[in-house]
């Protein structure tokens, strides 16, 4: 996942999605697209959401508590981080920002 993030990042501050969108078209007109909202804003900010709720599940892991407690603390951040992560994808199935599962097919 951090390897994602990293990646992630990179795209974010030199692909035509993040910072240059916001950039060129203003943060109002970006937030005003549903499309450039959901790439510069809402996916984002989701996916980071979701790594931050991976590592705490990590550190739950490795956290001398009880098994029982531990376990559960773990079952609990990493299915938000999960949920998040599937939220934020954008499915084919998503209206405005959907995008084709094989693209180029």
């Amino acid at each position: 996942m951090d390897i994602q993030l990293l990646v992630g990042l990179v795209l974010y501050f030199t692909g035509a999605w993040g910072i240059k969108n916001i950039q060129n078209n203003g943060m109002a007109s970006v937030m005003k697209d549903p499309a450039g909202r959901f790439f510069a804003v809402e996916h984002t900010i989701g996916m980071v959401l979701a790594i931050a709720a991976a590592h705490i599940a990590h550190s739950a892991a490795k956290k001398a508590l009880g098994d029982q407690a531990k376990f559960r603390k773990v079952f609990l951040f990493s299915l938000i981080s999960l949920i998040i992560m599937l939220a934020m994808i954008p499915w084919p199935s998503r209206e405005l920002v959907g995008r084709a599962l094989f693209p180029g097919m």
